[in-house]
């Protein structure tokens, strides 16, 4: 975070447009932080698609970290996939993001009440003979049996800032918004429906029974 932060909020700065931010994964991190140490961008920001992001940490960058149970290759692997290094996944345990989160409880609700955004998580349900295939299933295992839904690697509640609008899907992996996964997903009509929603909020539509 400390140093892709700086560079999200260069690229803001140095736009001479305004911007619609669309993160993945830890980069929604490095794009909340960057927010927070320069709120003057705020404004510049008209919109925030957050793919995933890794808010409230997860539990297998505390294996990754531990080592007690994944294989040094496996996490090797599992790192690529988050786009980091050990050093990166450190920022991404479920402590140090829920720290991250108390420090900073006010400023990030300030910076959602600036900034228009959506939160797209998703979780990987499912029967095994019926589930979607991924190349996650091993760390989605683990966190299945702490009874945690998730997209292989993100916990699905982990990815929603409080405050935060947000569609939660079921069958996406954490792969396959933003590059092919397994099984095909149409990532181009997925983002032109996210930046639909952040024209017409959430707020003020009808609320139906069994909707969250």
């Amino acid at each position: 975070m400390a140093i892709n932060a700086p560079l999200v909020a260069a690229a803001l700065r140095n736009s001479g447009k305004p911007v619609i931010l669309i993160t993945h994964s830890k980069g929604s991190v490095d794009a909340l932080e960057a927010l927070r140490a320069e709120p003057s961008l705020q404004p510049k920001v008209k919109g925030w698609v957050s793919l995933q992001g890794v808010f409230f940490g997860s539990p297998v960058a505390d294996l990754l970290l531990d080592g007690s149970l994944l294989d040094p290759a496996v996490s090797t692997a599992i790192l690529g996939l988050f786009g980091g290094t050990k050093e990166s996944a450190q920022g991404l345990t479920t402590r140090a993001s829920l720290a991250y989160y108390r420090d900073h409880t006010t400023s990030i609700a300030r910076i959602l009440r600036t900034v228009p955004a959506i939160a797209f998580a998703s979780a990987l349900d499912g029967a095994p003979d019926t589930r979607t295939k991924t190349l996650l299933e091993i760390p989605r295992e683990l966190m299945w049996r702490q009874g945690i839904r998730s997209d292989g690697l993100v916990p699905t509640d982990a990815a929603v800032l409080p405050g935060m609008d947000f569609v939660k899907v079921s069958g996406v992996d954490h792969i396959a918004p933003v590059m092919p996964a397994l099984e095909g997903f149409d990532r181009v009509r997925m983002t032109k429906a996210l930046l639909l929603m952040l024209r017409t909020p959430f707020r003020g539509l009808p609320r139906y029974e069994g909707c969250k």
